[in-house]
């Protein structure tokens, strides 16, 4: 199975990955003839307390991105339960030698987390199929796909 191992940044499982609309809208775009954006490379963390992803404001404005639906999101310190957050789609990908990882639609909401040091705070949604090591001894995690 594909995998990378990666230090610890600051105790956090840090990695890059390619956001970018899904195919199916690129696919919808192009034969409309109108352009897609292009896909994003960004630092992500997994953040293994959530379920849902989440993306920074700036990523849902450079891919160009319109909710799909609503829901409810609970967070520690976010809004009082009830209030809605507009549900974004789109395609993940982690590039590795051995096998990418690609999720064509994975759900995400909106968050302001650009003062966390990243875009993208991975849900375990997005990562359901994997399995995630997270060695804080050793100073590096290892996901599994």
């Amino acid at each position: 199975m594909p995998a990378i191992t990666q230090a610890l940044i600051d105790g956090h499982a840090r990695l890059r990955v390619k956001l970018d609309v899904r195919d199916s809208l690129r696919t919808a775009l192009a034969t409309s003839g109108m352009s897609a954006p292009t896909p994003l490379e960004e630092e992500a963390m997994i953040d293994t307390g959530a379920s849902i992803t989440c993306i920074d404001r700036e990523v849902v404005q450079r891919l160009g991105l319109l909710p799909v639906t609503k829901e409810e999101v609970r967070t520690p310190n976010g809004p009082p339960a009830g209030e809605q957050w507009d549900v974004y789609y789109l395609s993940l990908r982690i590039e590795n030698a051995a096998g990418d990882f690609w999720r064509p639609a994975i759900r995400a909401v909106e968050a302001a987390i650009a003062h966390t040091g990243v875009k993208v705070l991975l849900g375990s949604e997005a990562l359901e199929n994997c399995v995630f090591l997270y060695d804080r001894r050793g100073h590096v995690f290892s996901l599994e796909w």
